[in-house]
């Protein structure tokens, strides 16, 4: 057992590990008041720092920024899998002629409604899983494979971080494809009967049947979400917990 300093020291330093690791992760995300995440993280703080934990070799100050940075890159990391939907919704929703908003006040219009679907749609996903014990367990492990203190021993590295981001874009691809498609097809349909019919207005008719395609491709597409959260969030935390170990 180590000193009730030595433990105050080590509590200290995994709540700011913890806090800043619920900044910029994606879950409970950004709909959860700031209070109630401190209080989220320093009750976890509290209750999952190890009892035997050695206290910080070097200056307090640098351990409490390497934890900052430690918690920071951690949830910056979990939060690229949810990226990966925001950029596929927004690929659907220029397809789908929804950002024309953007267009004329991009500071008011700074995502199309698509992206926040798909954002919305995989954070309940990611929630309504294994994703909240997901977390636990990481966090859990995180302090026992990396005790409070020694975040500064941690080597950064790069080359994991390169390839997730090759997956992701081939994940956001995935995503998109369904709906992007069924918008092309109407598009085609939209060009033949523009040939076949030349009194149609397609500027009354075409917008809607594109926003009605996409609308069926999105719906028609959304089962798969499910398993694709559950490899891409699972497959995050596997090399977030590599990169501990390393």
């Amino acid at each position: 057992m180590i000193s009730d300093g030595a433990m105050a020291q080590a509590v200290l330093l995994a709540f700011l590990r913890l806090v800043a690791f619920f900044v910029s992760a994606p879950f409970p995300g950004p709909i959860v008041p700031p209070t109630v995440r401190v209080m989220f993280a320093a009750g976890l703080a509290w209750s999952l720092t190890p009892n035997t934990v050695a206290p910080p070799s070097g200056d307090l100050w640098i351990a409490a920024l390497a934890e900052l940075a430690l918690g920071l890159s951690a949830g910056f990391l979990l939060s690229l899998p949810l990226s990966t939907f925001t950029a596929a919704g927004e690929l659907v929703g220029s397809q789908m002629g929804l950002s024309a908003p953007g267009l004329s006040d991009p500071y008011r219009f700074r995502s199309t409604i698509m992206g926040s679907v798909y954002t919305t749609v995989a954070l309940a996903v990611f929630a309504a899983g294994e994703g909240p014990s997901r977390v636990a367990v990481f966090l859990a492990r995180s302090l026992e494979l990396l005790p409070p203190g020694s975040a500064t021993a941690l080597i950064p590295d790069a080359s994991w971080v390169i390839g997730a981001g090759a997956q992701l874009m081939t994940a956001a691809v995935q995503v998109a494809a369904p709906v992007v498609t069924a918008v092309f097809a109407a598009q085609i349909v939209l060009a033949v009967l523009a040939r076949s019919v030349p009194t149609l207005n397609l500027f009354v008719e075409g917008p809607a049947l594109t926003l009605s395609a996409g609308v069926l491709g999105f719906v028609a597409s959304v089962h798969t979400f499910v398993p694709l959260v559950d490899r891409i969030f699972g497959a995050r935390f596997e090399e977030l917990a590599g990169w501990l170990v390393s």
